[in-house]
């Protein structure tokens, strides 16, 4: 079960956010991951400090 109830996730999602990527917005952001799950590999509980 997904941790955000969406339902599956379309190819405009994954579209965005290569094209996010892509951008000049995005141009200071290197070496990292950015899972489009919908949430599914989000903690199911948030530690509280």
């Amino acid at each position: 079960m997904n941790a955000i109830e969406v339902g599956f996730i379309d190819r405009a999602d994954v579209s965005d956010a290569v094209l996010s990527m892509a951008s000049e917005e995005a141009r200071y952001v290197t070496g990292t991951t950015h899972g489009i799950d919908a949430g599914a590999l989000a903690p199911s509980r948030i530690p509280h400090g």
